[in-house]
Protein backbone atom coordinates (compact mmCIF):
# COMPACT_ATOMS: atom_id res chain seq x y z
CA UNK A 1 0.00 0.00 0.00
CA UNK A 2 2.82 2.48 0.74
CA UNK A 3 4.48 1.89 -2.09
CA UNK A 4 1.07 2.47 -4.25
CA UNK A 5 1.03 5.74 -2.15
CA UNK A 6 4.49 6.80 -2.98
CA UNK A 7 4.20 6.01 -6.88
CA UNK A 8 1.18 8.44 -7.47
CA UNK A 9 2.00 11.50 -8.51
CA UNK A 10 2.50 14.26 -6.18
CA UNK A 11 -0.66 16.20 -6.95
CA UNK A 12 -2.81 13.11 -6.52
CA UNK A 13 -0.75 12.67 -3.11
CA UNK A 14 -1.88 15.82 -2.36
CA UNK A 15 -5.52 15.55 -3.46
CA UNK A 16 -5.66 12.40 -1.24
CA UNK A 17 -4.08 14.22 1.85
CA UNK A 18 -6.71 17.05 1.43
CA UNK A 19 -9.79 14.64 1.06
CA UNK A 20 -8.47 13.09 4.19
CA UNK A 21 -8.45 16.43 6.19
CA UNK A 22 -11.91 17.44 4.59
CA UNK A 23 -13.48 13.43 6.03
CA UNK A 24 -11.80 14.42 9.41
CA UNK A 25 -13.06 17.96 9.98
CA UNK A 26 -16.88 16.95 8.82
CA UNK A 27 -16.83 13.96 10.94
CA UNK A 28 -15.45 15.31 13.88
CA UNK A 29 -18.22 18.48 13.61
CA UNK A 30 -20.84 15.72 13.48
CA UNK A 31 -19.64 13.82 16.00
CA UNK A 32 -19.66 17.06 18.17
CA UNK A 33 -23.18 18.03 17.08
CA UNK A 34 -24.32 14.64 17.83
CA UNK A 35 -23.05 13.37 20.83
CA UNK A 36 -25.89 15.19 23.38
CA UNK A 37 -28.86 13.36 21.20
CA UNK A 38 -29.82 10.00 22.78
CA UNK A 39 -31.62 9.23 19.16
CA UNK A 40 -28.49 9.79 17.12
CA UNK A 41 -26.21 7.52 19.18
CA UNK A 42 -25.78 5.12 16.12
CA UNK A 43 -24.85 8.21 13.55
CA UNK A 44 -22.58 10.02 16.85
CA UNK A 45 -21.16 6.65 16.96
CA UNK A 46 -20.24 6.01 12.86
CA UNK A 47 -18.69 9.49 12.95
CA UNK A 48 -16.16 9.10 15.69
CA UNK A 49 -15.19 5.52 14.03
CA UNK A 50 -14.81 7.85 10.83
CA UNK A 51 -12.80 10.34 12.61
CA UNK A 52 -10.10 8.05 13.97
CA UNK A 53 -9.85 6.38 11.08
CA UNK A 54 -9.29 9.21 9.04
CA UNK A 55 -6.73 11.40 11.36
CA UNK A 56 -4.65 7.70 11.55
CA UNK A 57 -4.80 7.51 7.12
CA UNK A 58 -3.65 11.41 7.73
CA UNK A 59 -0.36 10.65 9.65
CA UNK A 60 0.32 7.63 7.99
CA UNK A 61 -0.23 9.79 4.15
CA UNK A 62 2.17 12.75 5.65
CA UNK A 63 4.87 10.11 7.57
CA UNK A 64 5.26 8.71 4.22
CA UNK A 65 5.81 11.76 1.81
CA UNK A 66 8.42 13.00 4.58
CA UNK A 67 11.14 10.68 3.97
CA UNK A 68 10.86 11.04 0.14
CA UNK A 69 11.01 14.81 0.64
CA UNK A 70 13.91 14.92 2.79
CA UNK A 71 15.77 12.10 0.13
CA UNK A 72 15.21 14.59 -2.55
CA UNK A 73 16.50 17.42 -0.71
CA UNK A 74 19.65 15.51 0.16
CA UNK A 75 20.80 14.47 -3.12
CA UNK A 76 19.96 17.58 -4.76
CA UNK A 77 22.30 19.24 -2.28
CA UNK A 78 24.77 16.10 -3.04
CA UNK A 79 24.81 17.12 -6.43
CA UNK A 80 24.52 21.00 -6.46
CA UNK A 81 27.92 20.79 -4.76
CA UNK A 82 31.18 21.60 -6.34
CA UNK A 83 34.46 20.80 -5.02
CA UNK A 84 36.51 22.70 -6.78
CA UNK A 85 35.43 25.30 -4.51
CA UNK A 86 37.82 24.11 -1.74
CA UNK A 87 41.13 24.30 -3.33
CA UNK A 88 43.54 26.79 -1.23
CA UNK A 89 44.94 29.39 -3.36
CA UNK A 90 48.02 28.05 -1.44
CA UNK A 91 49.61 24.99 -0.14
CA UNK A 92 53.08 23.07 0.56
CA UNK A 93 54.95 25.66 -1.66
CA UNK A 94 52.48 25.71 -4.38
CA UNK A 95 49.96 28.31 -5.79
CA UNK A 96 46.90 27.33 -7.72
CA UNK A 97 46.91 27.76 -10.91
CA UNK A 98 44.02 26.53 -12.34
CA UNK A 99 41.08 24.49 -11.75
CA UNK A 100 38.44 22.51 -14.18
CA UNK A 101 35.40 19.82 -13.69
CA UNK A 102 36.04 16.80 -16.21
CA UNK A 103 34.29 13.78 -16.75
CA UNK A 104 35.57 10.67 -17.14
CA UNK A 105 35.43 8.50 -20.16
CA UNK A 106 34.46 5.19 -19.93
CA UNK A 107 33.60 5.23 -15.88
CA UNK A 108 33.59 2.34 -13.81
CA UNK A 109 33.89 0.68 -10.15
CA UNK A 110 31.38 3.51 -8.93
CA UNK A 111 31.45 1.40 -5.91
CA UNK A 112 34.87 2.26 -4.62
CA UNK A 113 34.29 6.32 -4.70
CA UNK A 114 31.83 9.18 -3.36
CA UNK A 115 31.94 12.61 -3.72
CA UNK A 116 34.35 14.37 -1.76
CA UNK A 117 36.75 11.61 -2.11
CA UNK A 118 40.53 13.00 -2.39
CA UNK A 119 43.27 10.64 -1.35
CA UNK A 120 45.08 7.99 -3.68
CA UNK A 121 43.67 9.36 -6.99
CA UNK A 122 46.32 8.79 -9.51
CA UNK A 123 46.96 9.47 -13.02
CA UNK A 124 48.46 7.05 -15.09
CA UNK A 125 50.28 6.99 -18.60
CA UNK A 126 49.23 3.95 -21.06
CA UNK A 127 51.69 3.89 -23.65
CA UNK A 128 51.44 0.21 -24.34
CA UNK A 129 47.19 0.95 -24.44
CA UNK A 130 46.13 -0.73 -28.15
CA UNK A 131 43.85 1.61 -28.62
CA UNK A 132 45.25 4.79 -28.11
CA UNK A 133 48.80 5.55 -26.58
CA UNK A 134 48.40 8.40 -25.65
CA UNK A 135 45.82 7.55 -22.88
CA UNK A 136 46.08 8.87 -19.69
CA UNK A 137 43.82 6.97 -16.64
CA UNK A 138 42.71 8.01 -13.50
CA UNK A 139 43.13 5.10 -10.51
CA UNK A 140 41.93 5.38 -6.87
CA UNK A 141 44.63 3.12 -5.73
CA UNK A 142 44.70 0.13 -7.76
CA UNK A 143 40.61 0.48 -8.81
CA UNK A 144 40.51 2.73 -12.63
CA UNK A 145 38.21 4.76 -12.33
CA UNK A 146 37.95 5.96 -16.20
CA UNK A 147 40.39 8.18 -19.01
CA UNK A 148 40.83 11.70 -19.59
CA UNK A 149 38.95 12.46 -23.10
CA UNK A 150 41.34 13.65 -26.11
CA UNK A 151 41.83 17.96 -25.65
CA UNK A 152 43.25 20.42 -24.16
CA UNK A 153 42.75 18.98 -20.98
CA UNK A 154 44.57 15.77 -21.43
CA UNK A 155 47.26 17.75 -23.24
CA UNK A 156 47.69 19.86 -19.78
CA UNK A 157 48.05 16.39 -17.87
CA UNK A 158 50.38 15.12 -19.73
CA UNK A 159 52.49 18.57 -20.23
CA UNK A 160 52.37 19.50 -16.72
CA UNK A 161 52.25 16.52 -14.61
CA UNK A 162 53.98 14.17 -16.65
CA UNK A 163 57.10 16.28 -18.34
CA UNK A 164 57.26 19.25 -15.81
CA UNK A 165 58.37 18.71 -11.79
CA UNK A 166 57.15 22.10 -11.23
CA UNK A 167 53.79 21.11 -10.94
CA UNK A 168 51.33 19.08 -8.52
CA UNK A 169 47.86 17.64 -9.53
CA UNK A 170 44.94 17.91 -6.71
CA UNK A 171 41.59 15.90 -7.65
CA UNK A 172 38.34 15.65 -5.42
CA UNK A 173 35.65 13.55 -6.53
CA UNK A 174 32.87 15.94 -7.56
CA UNK A 175 30.24 13.69 -8.62
CA UNK A 176 28.79 9.96 -8.81
CA UNK A 177 25.96 8.89 -10.97
CA UNK A 178 26.18 4.93 -11.49
CA UNK A 179 22.65 5.07 -13.25
CA UNK A 180 23.68 7.57 -15.82
CA UNK A 181 27.31 6.16 -15.85
CA UNK A 182 29.28 9.21 -15.22
CA UNK A 183 31.87 10.05 -12.67
CA UNK A 184 32.91 13.95 -12.89
CA UNK A 185 36.56 14.85 -10.95
CA UNK A 186 37.42 18.38 -9.67
CA UNK A 187 41.03 19.15 -11.08
CA UNK A 188 43.39 21.64 -10.05
CA UNK A 189 46.73 22.43 -11.49
CA UNK A 190 49.23 23.49 -8.64
CA UNK A 191 52.87 25.02 -9.56
CA UNK A 192 55.50 24.96 -7.18
CA UNK A 193 57.04 28.55 -6.29
CA UNK A 194 59.78 29.70 -3.79
CA UNK A 195 57.65 32.77 -2.03
CA UNK A 196 60.76 33.95 -0.46
CA UNK A 197 63.07 33.91 -3.19
CA UNK A 198 61.08 34.08 -6.77
CA UNK A 199 61.66 37.82 -8.24
CA UNK A 200 57.67 37.16 -9.46
CA UNK A 201 57.15 37.62 -5.37
CA UNK A 202 56.94 41.19 -3.46
CA UNK A 203 57.03 40.44 0.05
CA UNK A 204 55.35 42.52 3.16
CA UNK A 205 56.46 42.05 6.63
CA UNK A 206 53.72 43.09 8.90
CA UNK A 207 51.61 41.70 11.98
CA UNK A 208 48.44 40.63 12.88
CA UNK A 209 46.40 43.62 14.20
CA UNK A 210 43.49 42.92 16.81
CA UNK A 211 42.53 46.65 17.91
CA UNK A 212 39.25 46.94 16.50
CA UNK A 213 35.17 45.18 17.13
CA UNK A 214 36.04 44.30 21.19
CA UNK A 215 33.07 42.28 21.22
CA UNK A 216 34.86 40.13 19.07
CA UNK A 217 38.61 40.78 20.56
CA UNK A 218 38.85 37.75 22.58
CA UNK A 219 37.52 35.52 20.28
CA UNK A 220 40.15 36.12 18.03
CA UNK A 221 43.07 36.11 20.30
CA UNK A 222 42.30 32.68 21.26
CA UNK A 223 42.12 31.97 17.65
CA UNK A 224 45.89 33.45 17.35
CA UNK A 225 46.32 30.83 20.27
CA UNK A 226 46.38 28.43 18.36
CA UNK A 227 48.91 29.13 15.44
CA UNK A 228 52.05 27.72 14.51
CA UNK A 229 54.94 29.39 12.97
CA UNK A 230 54.58 28.68 9.10
CA UNK A 231 51.06 27.89 8.80
CA UNK A 232 49.19 29.48 5.57
CA UNK A 233 47.15 32.20 6.54
CA UNK A 234 43.68 33.45 4.01
CA UNK A 235 43.32 36.50 3.59
CA UNK A 236 40.15 38.07 2.99
CA UNK A 237 38.71 41.12 1.99
CA UNK A 238 36.03 42.57 4.41
CA UNK A 239 33.61 45.50 3.37
CA UNK A 240 34.21 47.12 6.70
CA UNK A 241 37.15 46.15 8.45
CA UNK A 242 39.51 46.10 4.96
CA UNK A 243 41.56 42.70 4.44
CA UNK A 244 40.86 40.30 7.58
CA UNK A 245 43.54 37.49 8.09
CA UNK A 246 41.37 34.17 8.52
CA UNK A 247 42.87 30.22 9.66
CA UNK A 248 42.66 27.11 8.03
CA UNK A 249 39.04 26.75 9.84
CA UNK A 250 37.90 30.27 8.90
CA UNK A 251 38.66 31.91 12.17
CA UNK A 252 38.92 35.39 12.47
CA UNK A 253 42.69 36.55 12.84
CA UNK A 254 42.26 39.82 12.61
CA UNK A 255 43.29 42.41 9.89
CA UNK A 256 46.27 44.38 8.43
CA UNK A 257 46.94 47.85 9.04
CA UNK A 258 46.00 50.69 6.25
CA UNK A 259 49.48 50.93 4.30
CA UNK A 260 48.98 46.93 3.89
CA UNK A 261 45.77 47.86 2.50
CA UNK A 262 46.91 50.03 0.17
CA UNK A 263 49.62 47.93 -1.23
CA UNK A 264 47.22 45.02 -1.88
CA UNK A 265 44.77 47.45 -3.22
CA UNK A 266 47.24 48.79 -5.79
CA UNK A 267 48.52 45.34 -6.57
CA UNK A 268 44.56 44.17 -7.18
CA UNK A 269 43.92 46.91 -9.67
CA UNK A 270 47.43 47.15 -11.08
CA UNK A 271 49.10 44.08 -11.52
CA UNK A 272 46.12 41.35 -10.38
CA UNK A 273 47.67 37.74 -9.37
CA UNK A 274 47.88 36.05 -6.29
CA UNK A 275 47.46 36.97 -2.49
CA UNK A 276 48.78 34.22 0.33
CA UNK A 277 50.55 34.89 3.56
CA UNK A 278 52.44 33.00 6.38
CA UNK A 279 52.61 33.05 10.05
CA UNK A 280 56.58 34.18 10.11
CA UNK A 281 56.90 34.29 14.05
CA UNK A 282 55.29 34.56 17.47
CA UNK A 283 55.62 36.11 19.83
CA UNK A 284 54.23 37.07 23.55
CA UNK A 285 53.67 40.88 25.03
CA UNK A 286 53.89 42.34 28.43
CA UNK A 287 50.98 40.47 29.04
CA UNK A 288 51.14 37.00 28.06
CA UNK A 289 49.19 38.15 24.74
CA UNK A 290 50.46 36.52 21.36
CA UNK A 291 52.05 39.12 19.06
CA UNK A 292 51.84 37.71 15.51
CA UNK A 293 54.55 38.49 12.98
CA UNK A 294 53.58 37.45 9.07
CA UNK A 295 54.51 38.03 5.67
CA UNK A 296 52.07 38.45 3.10
CA UNK A 297 53.12 37.37 -0.51
CA UNK A 298 52.13 39.09 -3.49
CA UNK A 299 52.48 36.76 -6.39
CA UNK A 300 52.28 37.96 -10.04
CA UNK A 301 50.02 36.57 -11.99
CA UNK A 302 52.66 35.30 -14.81
CA UNK A 303 55.04 33.67 -12.59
Amino acid sequence: MKKKFLNLPKGTQNIIKYALIAITTISLIVFYSTSNKAELETINTIFSFIFVVSIIFLIVAYVWTKPKKLEEETKQDTLSKDYRDVFPVFFDSYILKWKYNIDLALPQNFSVIKPGNQDNLIFNEEPNNEYDEETIALYKDKSLLGYLYKGNIRDMVKKYFFKSKDYKPVMIINKVDEENKSIEVALAFYKYIDLDNSNKVKTIETKIYNNYDKEEYEERLDAQLDLEINDILIVEEDSYEGYVLLDSQYNELGKVNEKVEEEIDYFIEFKSGYITCKVKNIEEDDFGKPKVNISIYLIDKNF
